[in-house]
C-alpha cells in the first residue's frame, strides 16, 4: 500500500486520512469532485493499481460514498509519475549522450557523402 503524502478534494469535501491508511471523504456532498492522492515511492515496474472502497457508519447508509443512498461513481482515474530530480539529472545525462553520438553519426555520414562525391 502507498504511503499518502497528501490528500485533496477540489470541491470541498473533506479527507481525512485514517490511521490504517485508508481516506474517508465527510463533510459538503458536491455534485462531482475530484480527489487527489500525492505517494512517494521506490517502485518500479508499476503495471496497475488497485482501488478499495470500504463502507464506514458515518456515511449515509454506511456508505461507501457521499451519496444520499450511499453510493459514489467512479469515472476516472489518473496516475501521474514524477521522477526525482536526482533521476531527472541522470535522464538529461542521458540524452545528452545520445545527443552527442547522433551529432558525431551525422557529421561521421557528411563526410563520408563528401567524400564520394554526393
Amino acid at each position: 500500500m502507498l504511503a499518502l503524502t497528501n490528500i485533496v478534494s477540489a470541491n470541498g469535501a473533506t479527507l481525512t486520512l485514517l490511521g490504517d491508511g485508508s481516506v474517508l471523504a465527510s463533510g459538503a456532498i458536491p455534485s462531482t469532485d475530484i480527489y487527489t492522492f500525492t505517494a512517494n515511492t521506490s517502485l518500479t515496474g508499476v503495471t496497475g493499481f488497485r482501488l478499495e472502497v470500504l463502507i464506514d457508519p458515518s456515511l449515509p447508509f454506511n456508505g461507501p460514498g457521499l451519496g444520499i443512498n450511499g453510493n459514489f461513481v467512479l469515472t476516472e482515474i489518473s496516475v501521474v509519475a514524477i521522477p526525482e530530480p536526482s533521476t531527472l539529472e541522470l535522464f538529461a545525462t542521458g540524452l545528452f549522450g545520445v545527443g552527442v553520438v547522433a551529432l558525431r553519426r551525422r557529421r561521421s555520414l557528411t563526410r563520408v557523402a563528401a567524400r564520394r562525391g554526393r
